[in-house]
């Protein structure tokens, strides 16, 4: 028989009645897709089907005192199995690349195999234990498991209704456990599970179809003068050679002391050599210099400088074409 208080240090350590870190091999019983409707719907039945907080917990083979195995074939099996936490679209505004990179530089705080360490959001997946903050995004769909006055603002992704001045804060706790993506958690502290990453999260079906679909003035004006400089851009350059070498062959192109470099009949072909793959060269280094993406990425900096800046300010932008308004007066008065 053993010991009864063995068995309540156990308890203490592990408030969820899971004895052991599940093994991090076997399929899962659940699907992505069960999964993501979970918290898009904050749906009761759903959670009540799978047991609950605790059920979600064993089938996904996590422990909210230790965090998942953590081993790069339970790291594999999970991605495999529920997605990374990525977005791939086949079309998507270039905006969204900008968001994208700021987003997935983000660190946040999980526990693996008992250890609390910092990982890149990119990097997160189900079943993870997260740690949040005041000031924290959510960074996946998930379910709530232990903390004080956790409380939510989804109006970044929801938007405000029409009778709505400020953004409606959610109270997270046991009652309603739902945690969506792209959240800002504005007061208390606690930790969730992850039930949904990437593609499958609410964050991204509220939103992606907006991004992938929507041409606005700023990027149809920059494609057109992207396209515009490559065409002066290919002008400069193929007619940079047959011009240079006429002027070589007749003569007109001199050395530093002035004297002629190709005399017929007198230059070596050696000589001559050189100094054709040297026009060569210096047409290839204008094709370089004159490369049109240096130009998108010069706007993109410039952006995701004015990105920052607005997340920083607190301001919410629901439309793609409303932040490059936001993002070009903040560059002309940051100018």
């Amino acid at each position: 028989m053993e010991n009864p208080a063995s068995l309540k240090n156990t308890r203490n350590e592990n408030p969820r009645g899971i004895m052991e870190l599940q093994s991090d091999s076997g399929s899962f019983s659940v699907d992505k897709a069960r999964l993501a409707a979970l918290v898009k719907n904050k749906n009761h039945e759903i959670l009540g089907e799978l047991g609950g907080v605790e059920g979600i917990i064993s089938i996904l083979r996590t422990n909210p005192v230790v965090g998942i195995h953590g081993s790069p074939q339970d790291l594999h099996h999970r991605r495999k199995t529920f997605g990374d936490n990525t977005f791939r679209r086949a079309r998507v505004h270039w905006f969204v690349d900008i968001l994208k990179a700021i987003e997935v530089c983000r660190l946040v705080i999980v526990l693996r195999n008992g250890l609390m360490q910092q990982i890149l959001y990119k990097k997160l997946v189900v079943g993870d234990v997260v740690y949040l903050k005041k000031g924290d995004k959510v960074p996946a769909d998930g379910l709530f498991l232990d903390g004080h006055s956790l409380e939510l603002d989804e109006s970044k992704i929801t938007g405000l209704k029409e009778e709505q001045t400020l953004p409606k804060m959610e109270k997270v706790d046991n009652s309603n456990p739902f945690l969506s993506a792209g959240a800002e958690v504005v007061d208390g502290h606690g930790t969730m599970i992850v039930t949904s990453v990437g593609r499958n999260t609410m964050c991204y079906r509220s939103k992606g179809e907006i991004y992938s679909r929507e041409s606005t003035l700023l990027e149809s004006k920059t494609k057109y003068l992207e396209a515009y400089l490559k065409k002066i851009k290919w002008v400069v350059s193929f007619s940079y050679l047959p011009i240079s070498l006429g002027r070589y062959f007749s003569g007109n192109v001199r050395d530093d002391n002035g004297n002629r470099m190709f005399i017929y009949g007198e230059t070596s072909v050696l000589y001559v050599s050189y100094d054709i793959v040297e026009i060569i060269l210096a047409m290839t280094a204008i094709s370089i210099a004159m490369d049109t993406s240096s130009f998108t990425w010069a706007i993109k900096f410039n952006i995701a400088r004015a990105i920052n800046k607005l997340k920083a300010d607190n301001v919410i932008v629901k439309k793609i074409s409303s932040l490059e308004k936001a993002c070009i007066r903040y560059c002309r008065n940051s100018d």
